[in-house]
C-alpha cells in the first residue's frame, strides 16, 4: 500500500526490492539510506554490503539503528520494569555504537560521523501541543541534549563509500 501511495504522489521512480539483493547495478546512487530497518533484516551484513555495492565511490550512506543501551528507553524499561523485552517485532536487534559501526565498516562503508537521535523536535504548533500534553515526551525532549552519544536512543551513522 505504501509503495502504491508513493508512486501516485512521487516524481521519482519507486520500486520494491529485497534489501539483500537490490535490483540495481553497481555504483548507481550518490546517496542511500536505511532508516530504522536494518535491525529487522534477516541478514544484516548482506543488506549493508548491498548498500555499499549500489553506492557510487565517494557517495554517502545514512543509517539509523537502535542502541542496546538507550538510557531513556531500554535502560529505563529495565530499571522500572525489570525486563529487556521491549519490542513486539518478529526480528529486532540492538547493538552498542561500536558494534553497529563494525558491522557497517566490515561490509564496505566507512563511518565518517555518528550522531545521536533521541526524539524528534516539534516542527509545528500541533507537534508542540502534543509534546506539552504528554509529560514523559516533554521530559524526554528536555533531557535529550544531556544524554551522551553512547546512551542515545538511536545512532545515525553518516558513511561514505571509499574511492
Amino acid at each position: 500500500m505504501a509503495l502504491k501511495t508513493g508512486k501516485a504522489s512521487a516524481r521519482n521512480y519507486l520500486t520494491l526490492g529485497n534489501s539483500q539483493n537490490l535490483p540495481y547495478g553497481d555504483d548507481r546512487f550518490t546517496v542511500v539510506s536505511c532508516i530504522g530497518s536494518l535491525e529487522h533484516y534477516v541478514n544484516m551484513p548482506a543488506a549493508v554490503a548491498e548498500m555499499a555495492r549500489v553506492l557510487k565511490p565517494g557517495g554517502r550512506a545514512f543509517v539509523l539503528v537502535p542502541n542496546t543501551f538507550s538510557l531513556l528507553h531500554n535502560v529505563w524499561v529495565a530499571f522500572r520494569q525489570g525486563r529487556t523485552k521491549i519490542d513486539k517485532q518478529p526480528i529486532q536487534r540492538y547493538m552498542a555504537r561500536r558494534e553497529w559501526q563494525k558491522l557497517i565498516e566490515t561490509e564496505g562503508l566507512v563511518v565518517d560521523k555518528t550522531i545521536k537521535y533521541e526524539i524528534e523536535l516539534p516542527r509545528t504548533g500541533a507537534d508542540l501541543l502534543n509534546v506539552l500534553r504528554h509529560p514523559k515526551r516533554m521530559l524526554r525532549l528536555l533531557v535529550a541534549p544531556l544524554v551522551p552519544l553512547n546512551l542515545a536512543f538511536c545512532f545515525v551513522f553518516i558513511c561514505f563509500k571509499p574511492r
